[in-house]
């Protein structure tokens, strides 16, 4: 998040601890590993919960009028929106500090 040399080696747990310091600080700096590093991390969770979510289906699809399958499913749902929710802002808080690093911050810097 906040580091003076740009070149400095982030890790993943660097970068984890960095996203979460920096939950909503819109003004602090954010380095391209640490950004990419999360990334991937949201690439990699997405694409699991898009795995269970259709062997879910499949499993629904496989038993007929299941009542217990559907809640689940809608369970498991409403757990990837309140996830989705809470990652939201540091989020976006990443994504501008990042922009704003490699020089495209002016029209994100007038609300930020």
């Amino acid at each position: 998040m906040k580091t003076n040399n740009k070149t400095e080696k982030v890790s993943f747990k660097q970068a984890f601890i960095d996203y979460w310091k920096g939950y909503v600080d819109f003004q602090g700096r954010t380095t391209r590993a640490g950004y990419w590093w999360m990334q991937l991390t949201f690439f990699l969770s997405g694409l699991v919960f898009i795995v269970i979510i259709f062997s879910q289906v499949a499993i629904s699809d496989s038993i007929n009028d299941d009542y217990e399958t559907d809640i689940a499913i809608m369970v498991f749902l409403a757990v990837i929106l309140l996830t989705w929710l809470v990652l939201f802002l540091p989020s976006l808080a990443l994504t501008i500090r990042r922009y704003r690093d490699v020089g495209y911050g002016g029209v994100v810097s007038w609300y930020f």
